[in-house]
């Protein structure tokens, strides 16, 4: 048996609530602090309609909305992002500022763009983020359902 120190694990917020896969909330990371970069992935969740909330990680950015969609829209805002980051998942992000050495200096300073209603919010997710990430305007959220979390052992670039 093999045992594993648990302060290596991460959390990872995933993308749907209640398991209905025709739903999504929309999540993208990019390997980049490029601001014009930056800009044109929030002009996207702009675009569509997405509250957004973004903060630095160490190798880029990462970009989670609490507005749900459905499958459709998800599937055409990824179209439009996957040539920035072709490898990214965008089914969980990671949540917890605990992948590199001195990380949560920085990983829970967030940035938030409120682009619809609270209607269109999950309201557990908006809670969650609201909790754990420091931005000025609380996020607020109607739709009832349960967020998920996962935990596993991040893969640390250099």
């Amino acid at each position: 048996m093999t045992l594993v120190n648990c302060q290596n694990y991460t959390k990872g917020l995933v993308n749907q609530i209640d398991k209905d896969k025709n739903k999504k909330l929309f999540f993208f990371e990019i390997d980049s602090h490029d601001i014009k970069l930056v800009d044109l992935i929030l002009s996207i969740y702009q675009k569509y309609e997405l509250t957004v909330l973004f903060h630095k990680s160490k190798m880029g950015y990462h970009f989670i909305s609490p507005t749900l969609i459905n499958l459709e829209k998800w599937k055409l805002i990824h179209s439009e992002l996957i040539y920035i980051n072709p490898t990214c998942p965008m089914i969980t992000l990671r949540v917890m500022g605990n992948k590199y050495p001195n990380e949560y200096e920085y990983f829970y300073k967030a940035g938030i763009r409120i682009n619809c209603d609270s209607s269109k919010n999950v309201k557990s997710i908006c809670l969650f983020l609201t909790k754990i990430f420091d931005f000025a305007t609380p996020l607020k959220g109607n739709i009832e359902g349960d967020l998920q979390l996962v935990s596993y052992l991040p893969k640390r670039e250099k």
